[in-house]
């Protein structure tokens, strides 16, 4: 089973790395995630009696507030910590501006005024209360949990500039007050948090603006048996159930997925499948909850309830992603989970080796201290890959391409080969014809196609539907036919002037073998055939190209004959693999293997295997439910082309992680240093410390406009 956890009051990734480490104790756990942006906290565990109870006490022991996760218990959490940060920063603010302006315009008149230090200390408790609370009851919980945090260095630096004034103040020490640095440091940090907290906000909003299509209320149609009619009764959506028959009109958000059983309407299904053109619904058609009606209105019968929803299943692969971590992000937490004690070992060094190796005074040794542990907070290195990934995610289901995990952005950009399926994916299951072939004198060519589209008017095959749009278009008439009648698996059959006429496949013997051409008989004669070709979709050429254009090499791979692959494949110039089974096509993936990093792009069940074999298995969003299953990654269009846009945002996406792993490093590499050499005070280490956090999530939110 999935436990997911709501914790919050974690600042940082090594706050997250002390709850991630505890629950990887437990007995029985794995696929554990923690996120301290989101305040998430999930693992799975096959125990049936594992006791939650507990892992939610130690947690709390760590200094964490806990609970089991409800529907939207994160989010809810989030925003009540957010507010609970401004208040916080606010309150501060109040009183470390003053005390700080206080400090400069003494430090400025060379002289210490008899108050000075009892006005510094007075404003500076109220500071030094709230970061106690904030930071300091965490610090010491991680301590005794020997998981060490963030809030420790903030604490011991805040606490030790506090200390020190105190001493000097009490023993009239003839040395500056550090009260204005203790106070900055904490309001520094605190306004770090909240810049923080207000950016992280932003990478969600695509899940946001998802939650948000969905409608609070549905209008219930339901009958009056007493009156014999209807009535129209408001209901919250959560309350549907399947069967249950709605009324959308309109302007409407239809409230659950389903199908339209009376009525015609039109809907901007835009947010979902990135196509910008009305879709047209009449009887039958299914629609989508969270979608808007344009025109027209319609009862709905509804076939889903509203938590398992299309909509509701974007937003849960975009969460499942979101707890996927890609190696990169693996790498900066590695790195974080041994810094604070690395830090700790730094900032006393510092201490001992500028008072007894360079005979520094106490005032500068201790400052020199207190500036490494305000500086060295690795919050912009834990933030450098899930800001990230959040972004590019929200981006990606924004232009209707759903990522299952972050890693799968990582390996998309890697990729050197790309299987493509044919049908449905390379083409379009709309179908092009050749010249009709007479076989039988006595017919004429007008007759004949006449004939090909009044028999065809009365199948519901993918062949036929396009076989009518195509004689249609060219002013073919319709003849009077008698006694039709479809067959399914052979086609259909009628009387025409006397004679029994037939289209399609009856009679197998004296077929001419030719799988791509349809038959016309007349009394079991044939008399016509007309050649059809799956027309290839408009992007493929320009999606073929770009591939090309990034050194992957692209290859058709189909289960299809080797005449129709043979022609694909001739037209975009790529290499093809045809009449291949399900195990065939697994086979060929496994071998290119050995050579480099696959990409399989299908839609059917028989590209199931070869998906999930794939490094990178690519589902389109028209194709097979078990075949999105199998994929890492959807395209919820039938556009080919969002193949090439969605390795474009996993370039971009690896791009600015591996940017904000390099600011993360830099910050802490060149700051740490010049603190521990005196070159840096408390405060300009803790508003640098504030600023590369804020640097690294301004760079993830640029992925919101970067051009793809």
């Amino acid at each position: 089973m999935r436990v997911c956890l709501t914790v919050t009051g974690m600042h940082c990734t090594s706050c997250a790395q002390s709850v991630e480490k505890l629950i990887q104790k437990k007995e029985g756990v794995e696929n554990v995630y923690v996120n301290f942006a989101t305040n998430e906290a999930s693992f799975d565990t096959q125990k049936t009696d594992f006791n939650i109870s507990d892992l939610v006490k130690e947690i709390q022991d760590l200094g964490y507030q806990v609970k089991i996760k409800e529907s939207h218990d994160a989010e809810n959490a989030f925003q009540e910590e957010y507010k609970q940060l401004r208040k916080k920063v606010l309150f501060c603010t109040v009183f470390s501006v003053p005390l700080f302006l206080f400090s400069m315009i003494t430090m400025f008149i060379h002289e210490h005024l008899s108050y000075q230090g009892w006005v510094e200390l007075a404003l500076c408790i109220p500071v030094m209360l709230v970061g106690w609370k904030h930071f300091g009851k965490s610090a010491v919980r991680s301590i005794r949990n020997l998981y060490p945090n963030m809030d420790v260095l903030i604490s011991m630096s805040s606490t030790t500039a506090f200390l020190y004034s105190v001493y000097v103040l009490l023993f009239d020490i003839q040395a500056h007050f550090y009260f204005e640095t203790a106070a900055t440091i904490i309001t520094l940090v605190l306004l770090g948090n909240w810049l923080e907290a207000i950016s992280i906000e932003k990478t969600q909003s695509a899940i946001k603006a998802l939650r948000q299509l969905q409608p609070a209320m549905a209008n219930l149609v339901q009958k009056d048996y007493f009156n014999d009619t209807e009535i129209i009764r408001p209901i919250p959506v959560e309350e549907l159930e399947t069967e249950d028959i709605v009324l959308v009109k309109g302007g409407d958000t239809i409230p659950a997925d389903g199908a339209v059983a009376e009525g015609v309407i039109e809907v901007n299904e835009s947010m979902l499948t990135g196509e910008s053109i009305p879709q047209h619904k009449n009887v039958h058609s299914i629609v989508y909850g969270g979608t808007a009606v344009m025109q027209g209105s319609a009862k709905i019968k509804i076939t889903k309830k509203s938590k398992q929803s299309l909509v509701q299943e974007i937003i849960d692969l975009i969460q499942k992603a979101q707890q996927n971590k890609p190696r990169l992000q693996k790498m900066g937490d590695n790195i974080s989970a041994v810094f604070v004690p690395v830090v700790l070992g730094i900032a006393v060094i510092t201490f001992l080796i500028s008072f007894f190796v360079f005979h520094k005074n106490t005032e500068f040794s201790l400052l020199s201290a207190i500036a490494v542990l305000a500086i060295s907070c690795p919050c912009a290195m834990g933030l450098a890959t899930p800001t990230a990934v959040m972004v590019g995610l929200g981006r990606a289901s924004q232009m209707s391409i759903l990522f299952k995990d972050g890693q799968a952005m990582e390996n998309l950009i890697k990729i050197k080969y790309m299987f493509l399926d044919k049908t449905g994916t390379l083409t379009t299951g709309n179908f092009t014809f050749d010249e009709t072939e007479i076989l039988d004198e006595n017919y004429t060519k007008s007759e004949i196609e006449s004939l090909f589209l009044s028999l065809q008017q009365h199948s519901n095959h993918p062949v036929a539907v396009s076989m009518v749009k195509h004689f249609t278009a060219h002013n073919v008439p319709l003849l009077p036919l008698e006694n039709v009648e479809s067959i399914v698996g052979k086609g259909v059959q009628a009387e025409y002037q006397g004679k029994s006429v037939q289209l399609g496949r009856f009679y197998p013997e004296n077929n001419l073998s030719d799988e791509q051409k349809i038959t016309l008989w007349a009394d079991k004669k044939p008399i016509a055939q007309i050649r059809f070709y799956d027309s290839l979709k408009p992007d493929a050429e320009a999606t073929i190209q770009y591939l090309k254009s990034e050194n992957i090499t692209p290859i058709l791979l189909s289960g299809d004959s080797a005449k129709n692959c043979a022609w694909i494949a001739e037209k975009l110039g790529i290499e093809y693999f045809a009449g291949v089974l399900p195990t065939d096509k697994l086979k060929c993936i496994q071998e290119y293997q050995q050579k480099g990093a696959v990409a399989m792009i299908g839609d059917g069940i028989n590209d199931a295997p070869a998906l999930k074999q794939a490094n990178v298995g690519i589902a389109v969003g028209s194709g097979t439910q078990v075949a999105i299953a199998s994929a890492d990654i959807v395209l919820r269009t039938d556009k080919l082309y969002s193949i090439a846009t969605a390795h474009k945002i996993a370039q971009k996406t690896v791009q600015t992680i591996k940017q904000n792993l390099f600011w993360a490093f830099f910050y802490n590499s060149v700051g740490i240093p010049l603190a521990a050499f005196g070159l840096l005070n408390p405060m300009a280490g803790a508003l640098i410390m504030a600023l590369s956090d804020v640097v690294v999530i301004g760079n993830s939110l640029r992925l919101k406009v970067k051009k793809i």
